[in-house]
C-alpha cells in the first residue's frame, strides 16, 4: 500500500562467508542423501563411489566378463577417460587384474577394426612402408584417400549383410575381415559366460556433478556382438544354422551382461544388444530350416537366459544419484555448478569466473557470500526428500505394465 516502508536487501544483510571448515547445510540420511557412504573429503556423498559399491556386490576377477571382453576391444579411444596414470591404475586394480598392455589389433590378440583391416590390406597389395610397432602400413596421402571409400563402403555393406542371410561371395571383404577376428570371436563367446560385469566408472577432474562427468570406458565391448551378429547371417546364409544360433545367443548374453551395470547408458546399451539379437533370432527361425525338435532346444536356451533386467532399475539408482549428486554440487558451489553442467550438455550458462576451478571460484569472498546466502535460503533436506518422492513416483509409474497404467500413475 501507499506509504508502506519496504525493506530493501542490502550488501551487509548478506550472510557473511562461512568458515572452510564448516558443517554441510544438509543431513546426511537415507531420506535425504539416499546413501550414506561412501563420503568425499568435503564430508558429500561419493556418487561415484556409490555406484561402483553397488555394481561390484558379487564379483570378483574370475566371474567378471568384462575383463576378458574389454581385453578384446580397442582401447585407444577411452585413454582419454583416466586424467592420470593414477586413475589408470586404479582402474586396474579395482577390476582385479594387471594393466592390459597397449593396443595390438594387428597381432590378432583384439577386434581389428575394418580401418585396420584395409591398412594391412592396401599396405601389402601397394608395397608400402610397415610400421613395425603399430602393424600398420604408411599409406600415402592418396592411398589414405581410397582407403576412407573402402572403409566406408564396406560399413555400407555391414549394415546390409546384418539383416539378411549372406555369403562369402556376395561379400568377400567381410567374410576376410571375420576370418582375421575368428579367434577373437571365439574368445567372445567364451567369455559371456561368465556370470557379471562390472566396468568401473572412472571419476573426471570435475568438481562438481561428479556422476554426471564420470567415465564409462566399457561401452566399446558393443562391437564384439555386432561381429558376431555379422558372422551369425553368414552361417545362415551357408547353411549353418546351428554355429549361427551360438553367435546369437552370445550376443543376447552380452545384453543382458551389460545390464548389470546400474547406470543409464549401460542398461540402454545392454537393451540396443538384447534388441539386435532377438532381430537375428527372427531371420534365423525363418530360414534357418530348423526341426521340431532343434527349435524346441533352442527355445528352451533362450528361456534359460532369464528375463530382462528394468530399465526402472536404474533410474531408481543411476537417475536419483544424478540428481542428489546435482543438487549436493550446487549447494557447495552455487550457480559454478550450473557452469559445469552447461559444459556436459552443451548449453550455455554464463557464470562469471566459471574459467576457474570451482575450488578456486569459491575462494573468492562475493562467491562464498553467494553460495552462503543461497545455503541460508534453501532447505536443502527438503530439496532431497522432495526429489527422492518425486523419483519414487516416477520409478512406480515406470514399472507399470502397460503404457495406460503407467500414464494414470504418473498423472496422480
Amino acid at each position: 500500500d501507499k506509504g508502506t516502508k519496504v525493506t530493501i536487501l542490502n550488501v551487509a544483510d548478506i550472510p557473511p562467508p562461512p568458515p572452510a571448515n564448516s558443517p554441510l547445510p544438509l543431513t546426511i540420511s537415507t531420506e535425504t542423501t539416499y546413501v550414506t557412504e561412501p563420503l568425499r573429503k568435503d564430508g558429500c556423498v561419493d556418487y561415484v563411489g556409490a555406484i561402483n559399491a553397488l555394481a561390484k556386490k558379487g564379483v570378483a576377477a574370475e566371474n567378471n566378463a568384462f575383463i576378458p571382453l574389454y581385453e578384446l576391444v580397442s582401447r585407444k579411444a577411452q585413454e582419454s577417460a583416466f586424467r592420470s596414470n593414477q586413475a589408470y591404475s586404479w582402474f586396474f586394480e579395482e577390476l582385479g587384474t594387471p594393466a592390459f598392455k597397449a593396443d595390438v589389433q594387428h597381432k590378432g590378440l583384439q577386434l581389428r577394426s575394418l580401418s585396420v583391416y584395409t591398412n594391412q590390406l592396401m599396405g601389402r597389395i601397394e608395397k608400402q612402408r610397415l610400421n613395425t610397432d603399430t602393424g600398420l602400413y604408411e599409406l600415402t596421402d592418396p592411398l589414405k584417400s581410397k582407403q576412407i571409400l573402402f572403409v566406408d563402403r564396406l560399413e555400407k555393406n555391414q549394415g546390409e549383410a546384418v539383416l539378411r542371410p549372406w555369403t562369402r561371395k556376395e561379400f568377400p571383404h567381410l567374410n576376410r575381415w571375420l576370418k582375421f577376428n575368428e579367434d577373437v570371436l571365439t574368445r567372445f563367446r567364451r567369455a559371456t559366460l561368465r556370470t557379471q560385469f562390472y566396468n568401473p566408472m572412472v571419476k573426471s577432474e570435475a568438481e562438481t556433478v561428479q556422476l554426471m562427468a564420470a567415465f564409462e570406458v566399457g561401452l566399446s565391448v558393443r562391437a564384439l556382438g555386432q561381429a558376431a551378429l555379422l558372422r551369425a547371417m553368414l552361417h545362415l546364409g551357408e547353411g549353418r544354422t546351428p554355429e549361427a544360433i551360438e553367435d546369437a545367443l552370445a550376443v543376447h548374453r552380452l545384453g543382458r551382461l551389460m545390464y548389470r551395470n546400474p547406470t543409464i547408458t549401460g542398461c540402454a546399451g545392454g537393451l540396443a544388444t538384447e534388441g539386435r539379437a532377438s532381430r537375428t533370432d527372427m531371420l534365423i527361425a525363418h530360414h534357418g530350416k530348423l526341426t521340431l525338435e532343434q527349435l524346441t532346444n533352442w527355445r528352451q536356451r533362450l528361456i534359460n537366459l532369464g528375463p530382462l533386467p528394468k530399465l526402472m532399475d536404474a533410474v531408481n539408482v543411476f537417475g536419483r544419484y544424478q540428481f542428489l549428486d546435482g543438487a549436493q554440487s550446487y549447494m557447495m558451489y552455487g550457480p559454478r555448478a550450473l557452469a559445469t553442467l552447461s559444459g556436459l550438455v552443451g548449453v550455455g550458462a554464463n557464470v562469471p569466473g566459471s574459467d576457474l576451478p570451482p575450488k578456486e571460484w569459491l575462494k573468492i569472498p562475493f562467491n562464498r557470500r553467494l553460495v552462503n546466502t543461497i545455503n541460508h535460503a534453501v532447505d536443502w533436506d527438503q530439496v532431497l526428500e522432495e526429489g527422492n518422492n518425486r523419483i519414487d513416483l516416477l520409478v512406480a509409474a515406470g514399472r507399470k505394465s502397460t503404457c495406460a497404467e503407467r500414464r494414470q500413475a504418473k498423472d496422480a
